[in-house]
């Protein structure tokens, strides 16, 4: 399997769960991403990780480069259930393939090991502490603390990587994935402990970002609404 990065959002519109394409490779290129394969066009990276890698490609011009065929029909989409155990185990051939996790629970933590916060925590806008504010504000117990102000005082990035543990209670360093650009990255995770497992349902991912730290195994959940919702089974607090 292999990810494709294009620079657009919403392209489930444009190509719906279940859509097969050809891509036409011609003018692309295929490197690395965070040690990850992906498809995308020549980037040069030039901030504290200086480095060629493979870039977004213009929508425009992945248009020109992805033919749909036939219609969607997300029936014949394959997911393999995986343990976690399982999913860490995985080769390079395993990136970005759809599994289903049962038994998992969120221990509400995220990946640097820090607990999240009981209660959603507000954005720091008076500029007072917003250093110490903004750590704190990266731990809401949410998908992704949202990004965007409707007033436009702010428009930071916070993804976040959140904790699960399976039926055993192992960890074993998997974690979900969201951009805080994802439609459900404000929602609260469901409510963490070993008494709300649950069956999940994602893309398996591979992200390490800086030689001088492990890599993690991330899993990117599509959609939390129905009828194709990621997560079944789990309680979410209100």
């Amino acid at each position: 399997c292999l990810k494709v990065s294009v620079d657009a959002g919403s392209l489930s519109g444009m190509l719906p769960l279940g859509q097969v394409v050809a891509i036409r490779c011609n003018g692309l290129v295929l490197g690395r991403y965070a040690a990850a394969p992906q498809l995308g066009v020549r980037g040069y990276r030039n901030d504290n990780k200086i480095r060629e890698e493979p870039g977004r490609i213009p929508y425009t011009l992945a248009m020109k480069h992805i033919q749909k065929i036939g219609t969607p029909d997300p029936s014949k989409i394959v997911v393999e259930e995986k343990t976690l155990k399982e999913i860490t185990e995985m080769d390079k051939y395993g990136y970005f393939k759809i599994v289903k996790i049962k038994d998992v629970y969120f221990t509400g933590y995220d990946s640097d090991g820090k607990k999240l916060n009981d209660e959603i925590f507000p954005f720091p806008s008076d500029g007072k502490n917003v250093t110490a504010a903004l750590a704190k504000y990266a731990l809401n117990p949410t998908f992704a603390p949202a990004t965007y102000d409707n007033n436009k005082k702010y428009n930071i990035g916070f993804p976040r990587s959140r904790e699960i543990a399976d039926d055993s209670g192992n960890t074993v360093d998997v974690y979900i994935s969201t951009s805080e650009y994802a439609r459900f990255a404000d929602r609260r995770i469901p409510t963490p402990g070993s008494g709300n497992k649950g069956e999940i349902t994602a893309i398996v991912g591979w992200f390490q970002d800086n030689e001088a730290y492990d890599g993690t195994w991330q899993l990117t959940v599509r959609s939390l609404d129905t009828p194709f919702a990621d997560l079944k089974g789990f309680d979410f607090p209100q």
